[in-house]
């Protein structure tokens, strides 16, 4: 099913929840804020190793590096993604994210696009 991993995530009012990340101006580190959006929750999730996969295996870390490439890779977020690659992705969203992000990442990927005809 086609998921649009650019949307964002909002909080409990609607609003547009805002994720920080430092980036170099002029060669001084700032922080900047930007939309949290599916596609960040997504690749968060699945680069995080959490305190009971301690022991993941290495076919397991490469199934979730292969579904993240294909997010980050995916023109304009759109992501051809198969059920059970949803069901992990939400998996992990659910053990890295609270109650409200993952409500709304949840139904994102539960929810894919119209196709258009």
């Amino acid at each position: 099913m086609k998921i649009n991993f650019n949307q964002q995530i909002l909080d409990w009012e609607g609003q547009p929840i805002l994720d920080k990340k430092t980036v170099e101006v002029q060669g001084k580190p700032v922080e900047v804020e930007f939309p949290l959006t599916l596609k960040r929750v997504a690749l968060n999730s699945l680069g995080a190793i959490f305190q009971d996969e301690q022991n993941l295996t290495g076919e397991e870390k490469m199934k979730r590096f292969k579904i993240g490439m294909n997010i980050s890779n995916a023109k304009d977020g759109v992501v051809d993604i198969e059920s059970q690659d949803i069901a992990d992705l939400k998996k992990v969203v659910a053990k890295m994210y609270s109650t409200v992000v993952v409500g709304y990442a949840w139904n994102m990927l539960e929810t894919p696009m119209e196709v258009v005809k």
